[in-house]
């Protein structure tokens, strides 16, 4: 089970990078493309700090309820974000 969970870990997480690429030339055309893609960068190289910075609270608190709950705080700005995007006409 662990395998299959691992696998399937593997395929979405691999489909990350084409569907973003995908999503910036739609909204954003392919001109802007690599300024967006400049602008959406170290924000990606920020989130390789997520697991130390959760292992840690989850260290000093006992839990992981406050990661958790910053997670939440930093992933509905960008949830609303994407379905109030308007496609360019």
């Amino acid at each position: 089970m662990l395998i299959f969970l691992a696998g399937l870990l593997g395929f979405s997480v691999g489909g990350f990078l084409p569907l973003l690429g995908a999503m910036v030339a739609r909204h954003f055309g392919v001109g802007s493309f690599g300024s967006v893609l400049g602008l959406i960068g170290p924000f990606l190289a920020i989130n390789a700090f997520g697991p130390i910075a959760y292992g840690y609270l989850y260290e000093v608190n006992g839990s992981y309820q406050i990661a958790f709950l910053i997670s939440l705080a930093l992933l509905v700005p960008g949830a609303l974000t994407i379905v109030f995007l308007r496609d360019r006409i």
